[in-house]
């Protein structure tokens, strides 16, 4: 085509990089596009916080470890009630074994309470 320097990708003639600089970004598009978007982001089942002060209640949810402990979450799983005289344990455990078979870590709170709540 004529572009010195420029550097070919997948050996298509139409994806074609034109500065060292923006290879990087490039890069990680055509990685979004070709396998699959986000499929490497790390996620974790663990609580988000909710309630008012000195009541809380806790929702079970897979995250992107990243994000805040009331951040944005992908999915909710359950959720936990610590104020009730017996401690109230909802799960969805069909949905947690799904995650967690996908690779999502599980924090060491809702370990026990996956245990509680599956025996």
């Amino acid at each position: 085509m004529g572009y010195s320097g420029a550097l070919v990708i997948l050996e298509h003639p139409e994806i074609i990089i034109f500065s060292s600089l923006r290879a990087t970004l490039y890069l990680s598009i055509v990685r979004r596009l070709f396998f699959g978007g986000f499929s490497n982001m790390a996620t974790v089942i663990r609580l988000s916080r909710g309630g008012r002060k000195k009541r809380p209640f806790y929702s079970v949810v897979v995250m992107d470890e990243r994000k805040r402990r009331d951040g944005a979450f992908i999915e909710k799983l359950g959720y936990f009630d610590p104020c009730t005289d017996p401690e109230v344990i909802k799960l969805d455990l069909d949905r947690v074994k799904a995650w967690t078979d996908q690779g999502a870590q599980v924090s060491d709170r809702v370990a026990s309470l996956i245990a509680k709540a599956s025996a």
